[in-house]
């Protein structure tokens, strides 16, 4: 429900690749919500992005976007650790950032392993350091290219958009199966439980240790 009935809210669902998103109607529009999807987005090519940003801008009748939750990503590390370059453009879009109004909220998801694993500097901190003029900083680099490319967006926030955003450091993340028909991106739990029931044979780390 709308809490502001005098309001009216203009929402745009966008999504690239994601199939079965496609078939899930949404919730009717009413006078006061409004809301419209767009497939077919690619995070790493500006000209998809303009066409996204103007396809939103004529439904919101001109309005300026106020708010972005971002939760797009290539969020597989072995997909990451293939094709870096890619990995780094879709998960560190600047050109999205640069094309927003300079007061729009934005609100992204990151991941814990933005972190290098490294007990020795256990516990770890949000990575500010007063002594360095609160500068964004990290003393050693993430495990892995996924985490470098969510540290790099996370980087662009804070120089950017310091007042205007919250990065939100997600652990592993388990449930049931994802609720949106045919996903292919399911939790660690539906993972495992395939690989037993085909008898593949998957190698796992020893050593991880995870929040759930």
């Amino acid at each position: 429900p709308n809490p502001n009935p005098d309001t009216s809210y203009y929402i745009t669902a966008a999504y690239g690749t994601f199939q079965p998103f496609a078939n899930i109607p949404l919730p009717i529009s009413n006078n006061t919500n409004h809301i419209q999807k767009i497939g077919d987005v690619d995070l790493s090519q500006s000209e998809s992005i303009s066409n996204l940003l103007s396809q939103a801008a004529t439904f919101a009748k001109g309005k300026p976007i106020d708010t972005l939750i971002h939760l797009a990503a290539i969020a597989s590390p072995a997909q990451c650790q293939k094709d870096p370059v890619r990995c780094h453009a879709v998960n560190c879009p600047l050109p999205l950032l640069n094309a927003l109004p300079e007061d729009c909220t934005i609100i992204f998801l990151s991941t814990d392993q933005i972190y290098h694993g490294c007990v020795t500097d256990a516990p770890y901190g949000d990575g500010y350091d007063p002594a360095l003029n609160h500068e964004y900083y990290s003393s050693s680099p993430p495990v892995n290219e996924y985490g470098k490319s969510k540290l790099a967006f996370e980087k662009a926030l804070m120089e950017q958009r310091r007042s205007h955003s919250v990065s939100l450091r997600s652990s592993i993340i388990l449930g049931p199966v994802a609720p949106l028909g045919d996903c292919r991106k399911q939790s660690f739990l539906q993972f495992a439980k395939e690989r037993v029931e085909s008898r593949t044979a998957t190698d796992f780390f020893v050593d991880e240790f995870r929040n759930v």
